[in-house]
């Protein structure tokens, strides 16, 4: 005990003679010495399942139990085969097998009788009395798929009596529920389904660090869960709640309703926004306007506001000369429109013209010339990137610029979380999208279908927009340059895995999950870090060749130039002609 330092323990016993009770008590008194809480049972058949319950209930996930057994091999092999099987009838909501330890202080015949019973208890340790007298020690150890019992020579470490506990779940076997969708994919290669991805490495991953196998299994309706009538689901969650699967392992958004029926394991898997992905359809930007989109809105209107300040304050300056010499005074002075299309000629590097009279003004002159030549070398800078490097259009940048447009469909996976996020929302927005998508499914089922599969398609075939979770992106081959991604329009959307309410699996899967953030693995998707650049050729991003569409706002700003000259033209003419009309008139 001292070795075992349990602070809590369950004693059970079978009903015996006087000796037996005494024997309890000596026992009781020495235990009470080392400070161990206990909880006696005195082991009856009939009401054996109900303590097998409480016990479990009381103490797990540290079960450790001293069973006192007589020497009646029947009775105790009928106790110990309840327990071995007792799992496997209480409908995943216990784990003796493997969160159980147990002491028998037991007789060697009996020894003999659970050696064909003990095929899932982990932790069995006997302690009987020898041939010789001599006080033995036999332990159960698993290697290599078989159980036998081994001496135990010493006592120095918890691994010497219970040496399957380095073990964790001693290859149990799990069943796995779950569903192909962005991390987990499924194909069949000869005549075998296969299943792999991102999820399905990691959970390889934690089946070798907790020792179990796994098989995994998929409703028969193909359905992630749907609520129906009487608070019932179906499909992956149904399997669940009705504790049909050990775990469901795929990516489900963590919500307020299915946390009520289902525990979702935590630190969770995923940390995810929504997105939206769409195929490039090779469309351009508009070029019309190329000579304006080097700078934005804001930089044209200060750019006018700094004009019209510089224009004043230079005239002010220049009209009204308080300090300076009277020849600076008595100079020619220019008009108030040629100075202003003087300054302006300066943003055109076309300066030179202009001849201050005053200081004040040759200040604000070379101020003003060194500003226009700073912000002509920035503009025709981005202005020849905008003219040389393609772009693609880009036909939305939110969901209620997707929602507004008329061009483009979109959808998204029929009963999935995203689905209940965006039908039961109070924004605005989701609902609006979300009527939207009932409106294009009344004559193309296709945007809101079962398979992720049938919603790829569309993507890769139609104007058509797949709104999704953003660990979406992660499973898009790096090389596929056809397709974008608007990212976190919704942000701190956690998915996980989850197992049965009250499931004994939580704990040790919980410590596994923390166990992978402390050694520095993060879990967070958005870590899963792919290349941002395409592998194949991409016609955006490239330099390509001037051609006229390129410069084609450059030749309609020409084309206005000469249609005003020519209306001027026009209008010159017209009035000398009808000058001439009135002179001949006259005369």
């Amino acid at each position: 005990m001292e070795v075992l330092k349990w602070e809590e323990m369950t004693v059970i016993y079978n009903d015996g003679d006087t000796s037996m009770d005494l024997f309890i008590d000596d026992l009781l008194e020495m235990l009470d010495t080392l400070n161990i809480r206990i909880m006696i049972y005195k082991m009856e058949v009939a009401n054996l399942i109900t303590s097998l319950y409480q016990i479990h209930k009381a103490q797990f996930p540290n079960i450790q139990i001293l069973y006192i057994t007589t020497d009646n091999p029947e009775t105790e092999s009928h106790v110990m085969k309840t327990v071995n099987d007792f799992d496997f009838n209480s409908n995943r909501t216990t784990d003796f097998r493997v969160k159980s330890k147990w002491l028998l202080l037991t007789f060697p015949v009996v020894i003999k009788a659970l050696d064909e019973i003990l095929t899932g208890l982990c932790h069995v340790t006997v302690i009987h009395h020898s041939v010789d007298g001599c006080l033995g020690v036999n332990t159960r150890v698993k290697k290599e798929n078989r159980n036998f019992w081994t001496p135990v020579p010493n006592f120095s470490r918890v691994q010497d009596i219970f040496p399957n506990v380095k073990f964790h779940f001693n290859g149990r076997r799990l069943l796995i529920g779950s569903l192909p969708y962005q991390l987990i994919r499924k194909k069949v290669i000869n005549d075998t389904l296969v299943y792999s991805g991102w999820m399905v490495d990691f959970l390889e991953d934690m089946a070798a660090d907790l020792n179990f196998t796994y098989e995994i299994t998929e409703p028969k309706d193909g359905s992630w869960g749907v609520k129906g009538d009487h608070n019932s689901w179906d499909g992956l969650i149904g399997q669940v709640m009705r504790r049909e699967i050990d775990i469901l392992y795929s990516e489900y958004l963590i919500t307020a309703e299915r946390n009520q029926i289902m525990d979702f394991i935590l630190p969770p898997l995923a940390t995810s926004s929504i997105c939206i992905v769409y195929r490039n359809t090779g469309e351009e930007e508009e070029t019309w306007s190329s000579l304006l989109k080097p700078l934005n809105t804001t930089v044209y209107i200060m750019l006018f506001v700094s004009f019209i300040l510089l224009s004043f304050l230079y005239i002010t300056t220049e009209t009204f000369p308080l300090l300076d010499l009277a020849l600076e005074q008595n100079r020619e002075y220019p008009k108030s429109w040629q100075i202003c299309f003087g300054l302006l000629g300066c943003l055109f590097l076309q300066a030179g013209h202009i001849h201050p009279r005053t200081s004040k003004g040759r200040y604000l002159y070379a101020s003003w010339l060194i500003f226009c030549v700073v912000f002509a070398a920035v503009y025709t800078a981005n202005l020849t990137s905008s003219l040389l490097v393609k772009k693609p259009k880009i036909p939305f940048t939110s969901l209620g610029e997707l929602v507004e447009q008329k061009t483009w469909g979109y959808g998204l996976l029929k009963n999935s979380a995203l689905q209940g996020m965006l039908e039961y929302s109070t924004d605005e927005e989701y609902r609006k999208a979300w009527k939207g998508i009932v409106r294009q499914n009344k004559t193309d089922p296709s945007v809101l279908p079962d398979e992720i599969d049938d919603l790829w398609y569309k993507v890769m075939n139609e104007k058509f927009a797949l709104i999704a979770i953003s660990a979406i992106k992660h499973t898009i081959p790096q090389n596929d340059c056809q397709l974008s991604v608007i990212d976190r329009i919704v942000t701190a959307q956690h998915s996980s895995f989850a197992v049965p309410l009250n499931s004994p699996l939580k704990n040790d899967l919980e410590r596994y999950m923390i166990r992978r953030l402390d050694t520095g693995l993060n879990l967070d998707l958005f870590d899963l870090k792919q290349s941002e650049s395409c592998s194949s050729p991409n016609p955006y991003g490239k330099v390509q060749a001037f051609s006229i569409d390129n410069i084609k706002g450059s030749f309609a700003i020409l084309g206005i130039g000469l249609l005003l000259s020519f209306i001027g033209l026009l209008l010159e003419n017209s009035l000398k002609f009808r000058k001439r009309l009135n002179q001949h008139d006259s005369e």
